[in-house]
């Protein structure tokens, strides 16, 4: 994880935002999609990919229509719980949705 102060890793109203130091965007590639960890008051409260509408739009023309990110998982967790081992982007032409999921759940 970055190991950036909390004050500027910290949004407003929604809590500090951990995410792996070795994300490309953070070494001078474009952003094009990451995934963060995030806790409030001391407290893990949420989980939160977050992606370009171009990467999302990149699914049609890849093979199988899908993406799939595996995430590092943290190194220790506050309590144990089923936590996703992956995202996945997936273009259904069929239906002409595009389905973002966590999955891949993991017991830690």
């Amino acid at each position: 994880m970055m190991k950036a102060p909390a004050a500027p890793a910290t949004v407003p109203m929604m809590g500090l935002h951990w995410i792996d130091g070795s994300a490309t965007a953070l070494h001078g590639q474009s952003f094009a999609s990451t995934f963060f960890w995030g806790s409030y008051d001391g407290q893990f409260i949420f989980i939160e990919p977050m992606i370009t509408k171009s990467y999302i739009e990149s699914t049609r023309t890849v093979a199988g229509n899908s993406i799939i990110m595996p995430l590092k998982p943290p190194t220790k967790y506050q309590r144990a719980g089923y936590f996703p081992g992956r995202y996945s982007i997936t273009w259904d032409a069929k239906t002409k949705e595009y389905r973002i999921a966590l999955d891949g759940l993991v017991r830690r």
